[in-house]
């Protein structure tokens, strides 16, 4: 083999392993992206199912605060039949 031969031989296979390394850092970029993209959407879907929790605990208190006040009116109005039938 010639010089340029040699040469050439060793620029064809510079050039394949920066192919190679290329594709490497490229595929670990990819997955980064989709590993961020789970991420964010991990913390959305986190986000969401407290907000949803946080609305479940106001309905609830607020049905139970609700059948409080009916009770109450109920046992009112008991008192005023009891009172009326005195």
């Amino acid at each position: 083999m010639t010089k340029i031969q040699e040469l050439q031989a060793k620029i064809k296979s510079v050039r394949a392993e920066a192919r190679a390394t290329i594709q490497t850092l490229t595929n670990e970029l990819n997955e980064a992206r989709e590993s961020a993209k789970v991420e964010r959407r991990t913390k959305a879907q986190v986000k969401a199912s407290a907000k949803v929790d946080r609305e479940a605990k106001r309905i609830a208190k607020a049905i139970e605060a609700k059948a409080k006040l009916e009770a109450i009116i109920a046992k009112g109005s008991q008192s005023k039949e009891q009172v009326l039938e005195l």
